[in-house]
């Protein structure tokens, strides 16, 4: 297991961590690195996007491992894409405190904590063969 922090992200459109990020995890090709697809960073730039990494991942307040992919790229942190949250049906919440994740299947909460002006999940993840999440 690696533990890992991820930034919550409104505006992220894919789940993305560090290439050096849990480099005993294989980066396998994804269906938006063999589309060649770029993610546009705060500087204006362009980076590619290397693959994905399919994880398991537990968290507080989880009863089981959840299926994960990441996106790698040449990035600074790991995003959490809440809209990739969303699709896997978590919903987002946040207060002044602290903030969680809502699964709408089964209840859990998973915590956020507040750090300075963002919202970041603490997790564990290790190497899970299977196929990308989907939308429940």
């Amino acid at each position: 297991w690696y533990e890992v922090e991820l930034t919550a992200d409104t505006g992220a459109c894919d789940t993305v961590i560090p290439k050096d990020m849990c480099p005993g995890i294989p980066v396998v090709p994804s269906f938006q690195s063999l589309n060649g697809m770029e993610y546009e960073v705060a500087s204006g730039d362009s980076i590619p996007n290397l693959g994905e990494r399919r994880c398991e991942m537990w968290t507080e307040g989880a009863e089981t491992p959840k299926a994960i992919s990441m996106q790698v790229a040449d990035v600074h942190k790991a995003l959490l894409s809440l809209s990739r949250c969303a699709d896997m049906g978590f919903e987002s919440r946040f207060g002044s405190a602290y903030g969680c994740l809502i699964d709408t299947v089964t209840g859990e909460v998973v915590p956020l904590q507040r750090k300075g002006n963002l919202y970041v999940l603490k997790a564990w993840i290790r190497d899970a063969p299977f196929g990308r999440q989907e939308a429940r």
